[in-house]
């Protein structure tokens, strides 16, 4: 064998190793201790970050070289390892599974707090990890008949708090690979290359961390909105009555999963003015809507509205835990200046109005005039009200990614590494939120998106060629 092939091996198999190395990263995610103090924090961070500048060099320099089948083997090897991550990184994977597990018991949580005496039989393991002990149920209705249908499984099955945790992940499982498949099926709506397009997605690791590891309820939404922009599509060639309604009734199931992505129906309303195909979009939300709503907030009907009080209630408590955005800081601190009576109270309705105007706003500029503009707008409005938002999760950057390659940009491969460095909240005991570190981390990350989409280039393209 002559004894300059395996260097031209090498030479010509540079993103083979690259993405062995990639793929083989995610195992670390299982080796890091399960606990959330400042060791294993800064250990998740020091690794993350080594993670997401290998998918950085495996998007921006080899893109082009890699096959779809390699894609695919990422995608479901790295799906697979992950799927036995520990979620520990948040407390919202128990709170879903103590609230399922009561509503399969015929317990409504929107009107009892999880502490309540009369589910104190339902007082498990899963309990002791769940936060908010003291509130009922703060996701919308759809999601918790989801949650319900996991819980149900697990007690068919049996093991306790284990089966019912990977009985939920076996649900996000399903909607990740809903999601790829959609992702794969792009090139009947689009010119995107499906190939590079769920490559993206899998070069961005925190998408399976988030999605699969710590099994957010995120990962529901991700194929209806792939199918909300195939159906806003579909809607804008035909402009009928039944596109009209099929558009409404998915809007309607991003609201049962998610309240924030109903606005992405603004542009279509919009688009439609005061005729009848708006009338038969707000028919299908509103039915998609009230549903599964009718099961939990039936009491309103006849005049028993602890159910809803409960809802509202604990949404306006939400919004004053961890994780609180910089709009809401500088908010506070304003009113908090002008000695306003309450102020972290008024704060957070405050920063609701302006988002509330901010979309309507956007929804206008960035009207829709051609298909392949549906997209673009669709994800500007998400990332308006996603950073506006009172309390900015780490995991809300999953959405984004996705509509972000659907709309041909690229930059929230870097501002999702940026955003996932919130979890440093954790690397001090206790945790605390430091409102300067988190305007500089926000600063990069909003100047980055505007940059981009003000050049109507990939930032990091440029960044990489």
């Amino acid at each position: 064998m002559n004894s300059s092939q395996p260097i031209i091996w090498l030479k010509h198999s540079k993103h083979i190793i690259l993405i062995v190395l990639y793929a083989l990263f995610f195992f670390c995610y299982i080796i890091i201790p399960p606990i959330r103090n400042p060791y294993s924090i800064n250990l998740f961070l020091i690794v993350s970050s080594l993670h997401a500048f290998m998918g950085f060099l495996l998007w921006y320099h080899f893109r082009d070289t890699i096959k779809l089948w390699q894609t695919l083997w990422i995608y479901f090897f790295s799906r697979a390892i992950l799927f036995f991550m520990y979620p520990w990184l948040s407390d919202d994977v128990f709170a879903y599974l103590f609230y399922g597990n009561a509503t399969a018991h015929g317990f409504n949580l929107y009107a009892y707090p999880a502490n309540s005496e009369i589910l104190k039989h339902l007082h498990d393991s899963i309990y002791q990890l769940m936060a908010f002990k003291e509130f009922g149920i703060v996701y919308p209705p759809l999601n918790t008949l989801i949650v319900t249908v996991s819980s149900l499984l697990a007690q068919i099955i049996g093991f306790g708090s284990t089966t019912a945790l990977y009985s939920w992940k076996i649900c996000c499982l399903i909607s990740e690979i809903l999601t790829g498949f959609l992702l794969l099926r792009i090139k009947l709506f689009s010119h995107l290359n499906p190939k590079s397009v769920i490559l993206f997605y899998c070069l961005v690791p925190f998408t399976g961390i988030e999605m699969i590891g710590q099994a957010h309820n995120d990962v529901l939404l991700l194929p209806i909105l792939i199918l909300f922009l195939y159906c806003g599509m579909i809607h804008f060639q035909k402009r009928s009555i039944y596109s009209s309604l099929g558009l409404g009734i998915v809007a309607g199931l991003l609201f049962g999963i998610k309240l924030v992505p109903v606005i992405l129906i603004l542009p279509f309303i919009i688009l439609e003015g005061f005729n009848k195909n708006s009338f038969f979009i707000i028919i299908g939300l509103l039915a998609t809507m009230i549903l599964p709503s009718i099961i939990f907030f039936h009491g309103s009907l006849v005049g028993n509205h602890q159910a809803l009080y409960g809802f509202l209630g604990v949404l306006s408590y939400y919004n004053s835990t961890l994780f609180n955005g910089v709009p809401l800081y500088l908010i506070r601190w304003t009113l908090s200046l002008f000695s306003v009576h309450e102020w972290w109270l008024i704060a957070p309705k405050v920063l609701t109005m302006i988002r509330s105007i901010v979309v309507i706003i956007l929804s206008m500029f960035y009207r829709v005039f051609k298909s392949n503009q549906i997209a673009k707008t669709l994800y500007i409005l998400m990332v308006g009200a996603t950073f506006l938002s009172p309390k900015v999760h780490t995991w809300y950057m999953i959405p984004l990614v996705v509509l972000g390659i659907l709309a041909d940009y690229t930059s929230m491969m870097m501002i999702t590494w940026i955003m996932i460095l919130s979890y440093g909240m954790y690397s001090v005991y206790p945790p605390h939120e430091n409102f300067l570190l988190e305007t500089i981390m926000w600063i990069p990350a909003i100047g980055i998106f505007f940059w981009e989409l003000k050049n109507k280039r990939k930032v990091l393209e440029i960044i990489g060629s």
